[in-house]
């Protein structure tokens, strides 16, 4: 086990990690002590069956060129309903970002090794709330209402990857 006793330790083996930049292929968080003054913390990182393996989709959606929606997009994506957080971790979705250029949505998405994009996107289309959330989301992309998630946002290709 690896002993880190800095915050900022923690966060470099995190990104290294994302990266799949880190030398060991398992790694778990197994405990967070943090002092009581919070100027230091101690992480214990132990090899376990999780493996480092994810892949990720990478996803553009145009939104209607209307600022005053943009703007509630924004905000209604600064308080994102916790059941659709929860739901979106439960199929194996680990990080999900949305990025703005003007009126083009890019999301990237990090999934587990064993996510399938149809299976998995329909399974969470399916779990409460969902179709409550992308219907509320539509008025400010100019989508139908009654759309699910992947008939609205449009799955890119990867056509250029750095050599690792």
């Amino acid at each position: 086990s690896l002993q880190l006793h800095k915050k900022t330790d923690f966060i470099r083996c995190r990104d290294l990690y994302r990266m799949k930049s880190v030398s060991f292929s398992m790694l778990s968080v197994v405990i967070f002590v943090y002092y009581l003054d919070n100027t230091e913390m101690v992480s214990t990182f132990t090899e376990t069956n999780i493996t480092n393996d994810m892949k990720r989709y990478c996803q553009v959606l145009n939104l209607p060129k209307d600022e005053e929606l943009i703007k509630g997009y924004i905000e209604e994506h600064a308080h994102v309903w916790p059941e659709i957080q929860a739901g979106i971790r439960e199929v194996g979705i680990l990080d999900m970002q949305i990025f703005l250029f003007e009126n083009q949505a890019f999301m990237i998405m990090d999934t587990t090794d064993d996510f399938d994009f149809v299976k998995d996107n329909a399974r969470l289309a399916k779990l409460p709330h969902q179709a409550e959330w992308e219907a509320h989301v539509a008025k400010f992309q100019g989508c139908d209402p009654n759309a699910e998630s992947t008939a609205k946002w449009q799955l890119m290709t990867k056509i250029f990857e750095l050599e690792k």
